[in-house]
């Protein structure tokens, strides 16, 4: 539900920024508030996961966020549509935080990594909400129309599963410590995860746009560079799990990053359909199992409970969410598109040294 939703607003920000008639560097601002709302919620949502089961605070974080995309269809000015998006991110934070506590709930069960593969989960509703978006935007159906239809399927899904999930997961040291600022460690896997989510945000926000205003793609078909991109997230989830139980995180996470940094090159040197396409498809499988490796390394190190874990690693992770579309604004703005996504391609590098300490510090499992 979470990915379907996600990807149906972001294959329509294009469309969006011309409805509203922003600029690159008003578009990145107006973007930044996403996110914003994101950070803002993660210490109520540590709040509410020691005082609630993660199932009563997945379900109704997940109404509320599919009848905010509702909203997001009939925005007609830019305050309007900042109001909307801000609340868009903070029942994000909810559902995002109580869905992995309920994935780590989940992978104990099994007792080895499929946290990925979870995760895999999420970026297959993307595509699929990517795909559904391109069908809408190839018979030309206004945002409104596209968003009411997402929104109906998303609400039967809720209805359909909400049953299947575990019924409570929250631990008494959980509901002892709602929420804790990350001690070093923890701060060390949230850098990793704040320059993959900077990477993640600049994707999901500016693919479109990059296809549209480099890449020369017509309108109806500017969605293909991020369908691409989910595709190989959607892969490299399924096969993640696979790869870390044999090569271990440390490993997987220094590949990952050399990707990530290919990937933008190809993209930025090279913007033509095939090239740039092939580029985004890097991207993809480096950004695909960095955030869940993160997640599972805070959960499985720390001595705080998971999802108290979680949400101190999220809260340093999304203000590269927050920080990385409104930078490709400003780059763009002041010297172009390819410069601001080559910015952002090269800060990933440093992932390669960080999972180096990491293993000095011997903070990973499996490693």
């Amino acid at each position: 539900m979470s990915g379907f939703n996600f990807a149906a607003w972001t294959s329509r920000i294009p469309t969006l920024q011309k409805q509203l008639q922003l600029n690159d560097v008003a578009l990145g601002t107006l973007l930044s508030v996403l996110p914003l709302g994101l950070m803002t919620a993660m210490p109520f949502a540590g709040i509410s996961m020691a005082k609630y089961s993660s199932r009563k605070i997945m379900l109704i974080s997940a109404i509320i966020y599919t009848l905010l995309l509702l909203l997001l269809g009939n925005v007609h000015t830019w305050w309007q549509a900042a109001i909307v998006l801000f609340m868009f991110g903070f029942a994000r934070t909810f559902f995002n935080i109580a869905v992995n506590t309920q994935a780590l709930g989940v992978q104990a069960f099994f007792q080895k990594s499929i946290i990925t593969t979870l995760h895999g989960i999420w970026s297959l509703a993307a595509l699929f909400g990517a795909a559904v978006s391109l069908l809408f935007m190839s018979i030309d159906a206004s945002v409104q129309i596209h968003f009411i239809v997402v929104s109906i399927c998303s609400l039967v899904l809720i209805g359909l599963f909400y049953k299947t999930t575990l019924v409570a997961n929250n631990t008494s040291a959980e509901k002892r410590k709602a929420f804790a600022m990350p001690d070093k460690s923890l701060l060390l896997l949230g850098t990793i995860a704040f320059l993959c989510m900077m990477c993640e945000g600049t994707m999901s926000d500016w693919s479109g746009i990059y296809f549209e205003k480099v890449v020369h793609m017509p309108e109806r078909y500017v969605a293909t560079g991020y369908i691409v991109y989910l595709t190989a997230m959607v892969t490299g989830r399924f096969v993640g799990d696979y790869i870390i139980n044999r090569m271990g995180r440390i490993k997987l996470l220094q590949i990952t990053s050399v990707l990530v940094v290919s990937g933008f090159l190809l993209a930025v040197a090279f913007p033509n359909p095939l090239i740039a396409s092939l580029g985004f498809l890097l991207i993809g499988f480096g950004v695909s199992c960095t955030v869940p490796m993160v997640f599972a390394l805070a959960a499985a190190t720390s001595k705080l409970p998971h999802g108290t874990a979680i949400a101190a690693v999220s809260t340093v992770g999304y203000i590269g969410f927050l920080l990385g579309p409104p930078i490709v604004g400003y780059f763009s703005g002041i010297a172009t598109l390819r410069v601001a996504f080559l910015v952002i391609g090269i800060t990933a590098s440093i992932i390669f040294i960080l999972a180096r300490i990491v293993a000095r510090k011997t903070l990973t499992v499996n490693a």
